[in-house]
């Protein structure tokens, strides 16, 4: 006759089986929760990457509408540097664009010392949020450190302490191919004293390590400005693109942008 009592078998297997679900179960439920944490984990990091990619859009903005106020103002665009009679670098544009964005500063900036005058290194600490790039963690310790640069040269729209008018016409480049302003790292330039990226001297391949050149941490590339405000990133750009973005080519049909004067620099 055959036993067909299965309780005692049933009653022993089924906790086995229920031990061995549970377990796996749990292990599933942990690789869920650590795979979930990861990606989760990733894309706040990737959110505030793109906040600060963000911030420094806006801020290379700001900094080039001061540039348009400057033109509106006086006609052209800011020296790269204001010199003294023996043509010594006394301030850079950075602080000239100061009068036009309306920054007050708790020490007077004397425009009648240079900028590393013991007075003018007080204002040295007072840097604008809008001169350093928030990817930045060397210029974000360092608050008199710059991450925002015009670059420097005879062919370029500021050839050092003489000036030229702000790109506006299709004649020459145009406003939407020329640059203005760039961002670069590593460069250990406080914000206001008169140096920038030499043409001469500087890399046209973005992000290059061996010698000066736009730069930045941003997953997409560093950005630059063009001279009707709009922002690129120059990431993978060919260097010979680059460099003839950054060329002045002035508007043969206008006689006044072939001009340049000294600035008049402001008084305390």
């Amino acid at each position: 006759m055959i036993d067909c009592d299965t309780s005692s078998r049933t009653s022993h297997s089924r906790p086995a089986i229920g031990a061995i679900g549970r377990w796996i179960i749990a292990i599933a439920l942990l690789a869920t929760v650590a795979i979930t944490g990861g990606f989760l984990a990733m894309l706040v990091i990737d959110a505030r990457r793109l906040a600060r990619t963000s911030q420094c859009s806006s801020d290379l903005f700001a900094v080039v509408l001061g540039m348009h106020s400057y033109d509106d103002k006086y006609g052209h665009l800011p020296p790269a540097y204001v010199a003294d009679p023996d043509g010594k670098r006394i301030h850079s544009w950075r602080i000239l664009l100061t009068e036009h964005r309306n920054m007050r500063f708790p020490v007077q900036y004397d425009f009648n010392k240079p900028w590393d005058h013991g007075n003018n290194q007080r204002v040295a600490d007072y840097r604008p949020i809008m001169y350093a790039c928030p990817s930045d963690p060397v210029t974000q310790k360092n608050n008199r450190l710059t991450n925002y640069f015009v670059i420097t040269g005879s062919n370029t729209p500021f050839p050092g302490s003489r000036t030229v008018p702000l790109p506006r016409s299709a004649g020459g480049r145009g406003s939407s191919n020329t640059i203005l302003l760039v961002e670069s790292i590593n460069r250990n330039i406080e914000w206001l004293e008169p140096r920038d990226l030499p043409f001469h001297a500087m890399s046209f391949t973005p992000n290059d390590p061996r010698r000066p050149s736009i730069s930045s941490h941003h997953p997409g590339g560093p950005l630059v400005t063009m001279a009707d405000g709009s922002r690129r990133s120059v990431k993978g750009i060919d260097p010979d693109v680059l460099r003839a973005m950054i060329e002045y080519v002035p508007d043969p049909s206008n006689e006044h942008e072939l001009r340049s004067s000294p600035r008049p620099v402001p008084r305390s």
